[in-house]
């Protein structure tokens, strides 16, 4: 195991650490009396969706920190390793379905989506050359 692929993926971690913490913060949000009337409907989708993110969140950054060793050295790791991966690509995609394109804001959000993307995408990849 390299010592760049486990700090890279230490780094995944703590940007998916932060994304968990940041989802708490949506329920100060969505506590406006304003926000929740308008949300009346949806509020039962909208609560556990933020819960699953939260939770999501916080088991991916714990693997990917606590037992990044694992992550690279075993097979469950490869699978892991792109389950991650598509969280973030389908995260990605959702934000523009639901925000809509803002130019700066969208931007900056491709830039701290890709980043864990391409750590663990590259990880995969090269676990792969590795074992043929």
């Amino acid at each position: 195991m390299k010592r760049i692929d486990k700090i890279s993926l230490i780094i995944a971690g703590l940007m998916t650490f932060f994304a968990g913490i940041l989802h708490f913060t949506f329920f100060k949000l969505f506590n406006s009396a304003e926000i929740r009337n308008s949300l009346k409907d949806s509020w039962s989708l909208i609560h556990p969706l933020i819960l699953g993110s939260i939770l999501l969140s916080l088991m991916v950054a714990y693997i990917s920190i606590i037992h990044s060793k694992e992550l690279i050295n075993t097979r469950i790791g490869r699978p892991l390793l792109v389950s991650f991966s598509l969280l973030y690509i389908i995260r990605l995609v959702s934000e523009f379905g639901f925000m809509g394109y803002n130019r700066i804001a969208s931007l900056m959000w491709i830039f701290i989506c890709l980043i864990p993307i391409t750590i663990y995408i590259r990880i995969f990849v090269k676990n792969l050359r590795m074992e043929r």
